[in-house]
């Protein structure tokens, strides 16, 4: 059997205008919650940030609610507000969880331990099992091209494991397909049911390159958006479709939990650690190049402002600084300062008015005169 798991990735920067918001609610969040609704064959596993769950209509909250208590949709934990997570200490890491966790129970209902968490950006480095871990964590999913690269000595069948789950520390590391999810991504298909034919024929054909013929897996996880938003036309030119295809092929293949295919594969090995990297990494060197680019201005700037901020931050801020400190370092500003165009670069800069009042409303300390230099060059960069 060949277990298929379908990520959405739901999130949108806490300083999004209200009227873009409500544009992609309608073309995709509301939309594709109603497939799932409408059509049993349709199931997804999912993550929302905090960010957009707060301006979502309570009425979507409800709908969603429902579908997780009937096994509809799984849901995954992931960073309240969308932070970069490699790129933070532990403890900032461990409250973004908390956070969104405390959303989820909140406002969605879900008290059910979550045993998997979505890296924002599908962001990785190898210190995470060991921390997720000790948060009580499972597992997590993250991007396969890194694992590509690293194993770029060994043939091309046996680079990505797609019938077992690596796993570090006492965490599973769930791998994304890059290659099929890009796909979707970029409307590489002629519908969703060639898609799903041309998948299985070509997941076949490795099992047999392999000499395999248990049963195996393959992951894809894109931007909500993607349906709906960023292709128009694509719940029905390609989910309906490829569920549909999958459902029709049901003795071959199956959509799965992403939890039910880390426990039926999970093997307790233990390898050379994978390596750190995103979706966007081309080069292990440089594994976040959209967010740390050392020749991008505004990313030194960025990340010299979020270190030196959380050094001196105080241990109990006032609650305006604490949300602050939650809120403002989303990873969608220094994606959007590597675009060219003034316009980009000006949604890069819709956090400097948060940075703004986090230099305000920190105490007294020598470095101050330092985050007041660098939001100058911040603001003149996105000018």
């Amino acid at each position: 059997m060949i277990y298929l798991g379908v990520h959405l990735n739901a999130n949108q920067l806490s300083t999004q205008l209200q009227s873009v918001l409500a544009g992609i609610y309608l073309q995709s969040y509301h939309p594709v919650l109603r497939l799932v609704e409408e059509n049993r064959d349709v199931f997804f596993s999912f993550n929302l940030t905090k960010a957009l769950g707060d301006r979502l209509p309570r009425e979507f909250l409800d709908r969603l609610s429902v579908l997780v208590r009937d096994q509809r949709m799984e849901p995954l934990n992931t960073a309240s507000d969308h932070y970069l997570l490699p790129l933070f200490p532990p403890w900032v890491i461990q409250r973004q969880l908390a956070r969104n966790r405390q959303f989820y129970r909140e406002e969605l209902g879900i008290n059910d331990p979550i045993p998997g968490i979505y890296l924002p950006e599908l962001a990785y480095v190898p210190s995470f099992p060991s921390l997720f871990s000790s948060l009580g964590y499972q597992w997590c999913l993250a991007d396969d091209g890194p694992r590509v690269m690293q194993k770029s000595h060994i043939p091309a069948d046996h680079r990505v494991p797609l019938d077992e789950v690596l796993t570090f520390d006492g965490c599973g590391v769930l791998l994304r397909s890059r290659k099929w999810s890009n796909h979707i991504s970029w409307g590489d298909y002629q519908d969703g049911s060639s898609f799903a034919k041309n998948l299985l024929k070509d997941h076949r054909e490795w099992k047999a390159r392999c000499a395999d013929f248990g049963d195996s897996y393959l992951i894809l996880a894109l931007d909500w958006e993607t349906f709906g938003h960023h292709h128009p036309d694509a719940i029905a030119r390609f989910l309906i479709p490829f569920f549909g295809e999958i459902a029709s092929q049901s003795n071959v293949a199956k959509i799965a939990q992403l939890d039910f295919i880390f426990n039926h594969f999970r093997q307790n090995t233990i390898e050379t650690p994978l390596p750190a990297g995103s979706w966007s990494t081309e080069d292990l060197k440089s594994p976040f190049p959209l967010w740390n680019n050392p020749s991008n201005p505004f990313h030194c700037d960025w990340n010299e402002f979020k270190d030196t901020v959380f050094e001196i931050a105080p241990d109990n801020p006032e609650a305006e600084l604490e949300e602050l400190l939650q809120n403002a370092f989303y990873s969608c500003s220094p994606w959007w300062a590597t675009k060219e165009s003034p316009k980009n670069r000006t949604v890069a800069g819709w956090c400097l008015l948060r940075f703004r009042r986090i230099i305000d409303l920190l105490p007294t300390h020598e470095k101050k005169s330092r985050l007041k230099e660098l939001h100058e060059k911040m603001q003149e960069f996105v000018a």
